[in-house]
């Protein structure tokens, strides 16, 4: 059997905080290091199906956030606090487009990391802010279910210790 080492986000991170020391380096040895950990990101970022769900939010934060942090910057702080705003805006997009109930609907998430069971139809239902007609429930709530899992899945699954 082959032992492989788990992938996620945490991995990368230290991948990240290594690649970031060796930037501006003049020492060729370093220079390629960093080369190569550049390859090593974009690889598992390619292929590792675990980061499938996260892959765009890591890259953008590589392409936007990664180039203006400072010398003596802490990755793993800027990449923590750049996570939870997107996962913020993620959760007040999912409320506004679904017209849920903020603190209902951050309770069925905290209730589904507890118990690791899908949220109830029921659950869905009582944190709408209005109730869709019954011809149209189980589409609508499952479609919101989908939601919530996918959510979860991004930013919540896989994400070490960050």
């Amino acid at each position: 059997m082959i032992h492989r080492d788990e992938i996620n986000v945490a991995y990368i991170l230290r991948l990240l905080a290594k690649l970031h020391a060796a930037s501006g380096s003049k020492d060729k040895k370093t220079r390629d290091d960093a080369d190569k950990t550049k390859r090593s990101i974009a690889d598992l970022l390619g292929s590792e199906t675990q980061l499938r769900s996260k892959r765009e939010l890591i890259r953008r934060f590589i392409d936007q956030n990664m180039p203006t942090l400072g010398k003596d910057a802490d990755v793993v702080a800027a990449f923590r606090d750049f996570w939870t705003d997107e996962k913020r805006k993620s959760f007040e997009q999912l409320c506004k487009d679904e017209n849920l109930r903020p603190e209902d609907i951050g309770r069925v998430i905290e209730h589904y990391h507890f118990s690791g069971h899908p949220p109830l139809q029921d659950e869905i239902v009582a944190a709408m802010q209005s109730k869709p007609k019954i011809l149209e429930r189980k589409t609508v709530i499952e479609r919101i279910i989908d939601k919530v899992l996918s959510s979860v899945g991004t930013f919540d699954d896989g994400i070490g210790d960050i």
